[in-house]
């Protein structure tokens, strides 16, 4: 009950100080309309509050110094999932990146007949980006939902025969949906792949990638692209010491080879986070993140609190959610393509804006010290 206390005030506002300035926010690229957005203290003591309207905008009262938390989805009752709390620098005119509603139920618009030829196997993996189907015999039809479809009437396809675990072949191509239906046909299977040459210099490196077609993502092992696969653009995500340091890099078409070692990475850092939500500066990066994540027997939830990265201490937002002391927290410091903190536009998932060309590098470490 306690949630629905917290909607129903953000839906009145609040008296707060007289000075406004104006805040988006967006769930990934649709407006967060309703979202509750919370200006306060670096310690926690509200000065206002209201909601996202319908295109997601909000004004909220300001004073010097003020951080501001947004609550997402911009609709919250007690059945709601996942929620994303994100705190960071109040700057007027900023937009904040929540999760995208994209979990949602899919809209189905049409159906995929499968109809390859005949092959030895027990099981096919379907790929159509917006999903991962596993189907156990062909011919066989699929939905296709709106997700799907990329920015046209096109639906990209990878099917991956398996055998006893082993995959004995694949099929790529490109469809169009006509009158809710679209036919995928291919006129054999390959085991052959185009060959991208991956280099990694460091045997502590692991790496993955996702080819990105029409907007949607589709996965095959590293350095092997599927022929008839129409690839626009790859991302490549690379990890060191058991996760505790990462890089996503983008190229915004097939680049002729990626080569990745150990200046791809900050530094490690140490636990130093203390009780109070205090530690000490690491300065590396572009701004560190806060996270804490924790669960209730229906929900999960996570807060990002967003700083620039010389910050020591934050207080936990006037929202009702404070993180249990079961909550696991986790000090993450995020360096991107730009060039310090991103006063204007903060990302729930990437911290910094992500980029079209070029990396961002996160270090963390996990727990107090």
């Amino acid at each position: 009950m306690r949630l629905f206390a917290l909607v129903a005030l953000a839906a009145c506002g609040s008296s707060g100080p007289s000075n406004t300035v104006t805040v988006t926010a967006l769930a990934g690229v649709q407006p967060a309309g309703g979202a509750t957005v919370v200006s306060h203290a670096i310690d926690g003591t509200k000065l206002d509050q209201t909601a996202a309207d319908a295109v997601g905008v909000a004004h909220i009262g300001y004073e010097k110094d003020a951080l501001v938390t947004v609550l997402f989805p911009g609709q919250i009752s007690p059945l709601t999932p996942n929620i994303e709390i994100v705190t960071a620098p109040l700057t007027d005119g900023m937009t904040i990146v929540g999760p995208s509603d994209a979990g949602g139920p899919a809209t189905i618009v049409g159906g995929l007949q499968l109809s390859p030829k005949n092959i030895n196997a027990d099981r096919f993996e379907v790929q159509l980006g917006c999903a991962t189907l596993n189907v156990a015999q062909m011919p066989a039809v699929v939905d296709v939902g709106a997700r799907c479809m990329g920015s046209d009437q096109n639906v990209d396809v990878l099917i991956t025969a398996y055998l006893s675990a082993m995959p004995v072949g694949y099929s790529a191509g490109r469809v169009q949906m006509v009158d809710g239906m679209a036919t995928f046909a291919p006129p054999k299977w390959t085991t052959n792949y185009t060959t991208l040459p991956v280099t990694i210099n460091d045997t502590n490196i692991s790496a993955t990638w996702t080819l990105v077609v029409d907007g949607l993502p589709f996965t095959t092992l590293l350095g092997e692209v599927p022929v008839g696969l129409m690839v626009d653009r790859l991302i490549v995500d690379a990890e060191l010491d058991s996760n505790l340091r990462t890089t996503t890099r983008w190229y915004s078409m097939l680049p002729a080879s990626v080569t990745l070692d150990t200046t791809d990475f900050l530094d490690p850092i140490t636990a130093s986070l203390a009780a109070g939500y205090t530690w000490t500066a690491a300065a590396l990066g572009d701004a560190v993140d806060l996270r804490a994540t924790w669960h209730t027997q229906t929900q999960n939830l996570q807060w990002d609190a967003i700083l620039p990265p010389d910050a020591t201490t934050v207080g936990v937002p006037p929202v009702d959610l404070p993180p249990p002391p079961t909550a696991m927290f986790e000090l993450r410091y995020v360096d991107g393509p730009g060039d310090g903190f991103p006063a204007t536009e903060i990302h729930a998932d990437s911290v910094v804006p992500p980029t079209a060309d070029g990396q961002i590098r996160v270090t963390e470490a996990i727990g107090l010290r």
